[in-house]
C-alpha cells in the first residue's frame, strides 16, 4: 500500500507533456514516444488528436 501511494507522490511532482495534432496518427505520437524515451522517469508524457 504504501509503494502505491510513494509513487502518487512521485507522479504530483514530474513534469507533464502533452503533444496535440489534427489526428494523432503520426507526429504526436511519435514526439511522445521520443519525448517519453529521452525523459523516462522525469516526465508523464502523453499525445492526442483534435478530430472526430
Amino acid at each position: 500500500m504504501e509503494s502505491k501511494i510513494n509513487k502518487s507522490e512521485d507522479n504530483k511532482h514530474k513534469l507533464r507533456i502533452l503533444f496535440v495534432c489534427y489526428g494523432n496518427k503520426c507526429r504526436s505520437p511519435m514526439a511522445e514516444g521520443i519525448t517519453r524515451k529521452m525523459l523516462k522517469g522525469i516526465a508523464n508524457v502523453k499525445s492526442a488528436g483534435i478530430a472526430m
